[in-house]
C-alpha cells in the first residue's frame, strides 16, 4: 500500500515524455517540457531545437493550437488498423503464455523427480544463466529472432520432457532427462519474458505504447491466474501441464513470425510511421 502512494506521488514529480506530447500534439506542454530542459542543463533553447528532429525537420511548436484539430488516439485506433489489431493478438497470447508457463513451472517443480526444494534452488539459478544469455544476444540479434528462439526452446523442451516423464517407470535415464529438459524449458521462457518487455513497447506507436502495453500486461495477468490450475491437472495426466505449455510456447513461436521487426528501426510516432515499416528498407541503429 505505501509503495502505491510513492509511486502515485511521482505524477507530480515526473515529466511526460516529450516525444508522447509531440505524438499526441500538445505542443504548449512540450514547449514548457524543453524550456525546462534548457534552463536545467543552462544552455540556450535554440541549441536545443536542432535536436528535436524527425525525418530531417525540426518539430514544431505552434503558439496557437486549435483543440478541435487534435486528434487524441485511443483503444478503438487498435481495432480500426489490422496491423495494430493483429500485434495485440499476438502479444496478449504471447504474454498469457508466458506468465501461464513461468509461474506454472515454477509451482509444479515440487513434482520434478529429486528434491524438492534443490529442484526449485535449480530453477532460480537457471534464471541467472537466462537473463545472462538473454543480455549477450539481445543486440546482436533481432528482436523477433531472438523471442522465436526462446518461445521455441521452451515449447519444444517442455514438450519433450512430458513425454519423456511418462516412461520414467522403464528407466531412471528417461526421468533424468526428462528433469534436465524442463530446466530447459525454465531457461527459454525466463529468457523470453525479458525480450518480451523490451520488444512489445516498441511495436506500438508512442500514442498508444501504453495502451499496447496495458492489453498484453492484462492478458499476462490471466495467464498467471491460470497457472495455479496447472498443479491440479497434474493429478489426472502427470504429463498435462508440460504438453499445455509446450505447445503454447511453439505456438507463440509460429505466430511471432507474423510481427513486424523493430530492431535497428526508429520506433513510430503514429500509426503511418508503424504502417510505413514494411515499406521502408533502411535502418536507423539507436
Amino acid at each position: 500500500m505505501i509503495d502505491a502512494y510513492i509511486f502515485l506521488s511521482h505524477s507530480r514529480i515526473i515529466d511526460e515524455s516529450l516525444r508522447w506530447l509531440i505524438a499526441n500534439k500538445r505542443a504548449d506542454e512540450a514547449k514548457t517540457l524543453v524550456r525546462k530542459i534548457a534552463k536545467f542543463n543552462k544552455i540556450d533553447l535554440n541549441d536545443i531545437l536542432p535536436l528535436l528532429q524527425h525525418d530531417g525537420k525540426i518539430v514544431p511548436f505552434p503558439i496557437h493550437q486549435n483543440p478541435k484539430e487534435e486528434k487524441r488516439e485511443n483503444i478503438l485506433t487498435i481495432a480500426r488498423h489490422k496491423i495494430l489489431l493483429k500485434t495485440s493478438f499476438i502479444m496478449a497470447f504471447t504474454w498469457m503464455t508466458n506468465a501461464m508457463t513461468y509461474f506454472g513451472l515454477t509451482l509444479n517443480s515440487a513434482q520434478l523427480a529429486g528434491n524438492r526444494f534443490l529442484n526449485l534452488f535449480l530453477y532460480q539459478v537457471v534464471e541467472i544463466f537466462a537473463m545472462l544469455t538473454f543480455l549477450l544476444i539481445i543486440n546482436r540479434l533481432k528482436r523477433r529472432h531472438v523471442s522465436m528462439l526462446f518461445h521455441g526452446i521452451a515449447g519444444v523442451s517442455l514438450v519433450i520432457s512430458a513425454l519423456l516423464g511418462s516412461f520414467k517407470n522403464y528407466s531412471d535415464k528417461f526421468t533424468t532427462a526428462s528433469v534436465a529438459l524442463s530446466f530447459l524449458g525454465k531457461f527459454g521462457i525466463s529468457a523470453s519474458f525479458s525480450t518480451i518487455f523490451l520488444y512489445t513497447p516498441e511495436l506500438y506507436p508512442t500514442n498508444l505504447r501504453n495502451i499496447g502495453i496495458g492489453i498484453a500486461s492484462s492478458a499476462g495477468r490471466i495467464g498467471g491466474l491460470l497457472a495455479p490450475f496447472s498443479t491440479l491437472l497434474t493429478e489426472y495426466l502427470e504429463w498435462g501441464p508440460g504438453v499445455v505449455f509446450g505447445v503454447c510456447c511453439i505456438s507463440v513461436t509460429v505466430l511471432q513470425h507474423f510481427l513486424p521487426e523493430s530492431s535497428g528501426k526508429e520506433m513510430p510516432q503514429t500509426v503511418q510511421e508503424l504502417k510505413a515499416w514494411k515499406r521502408d528498407k533502411t535502418t536507423i541503429i539507436r
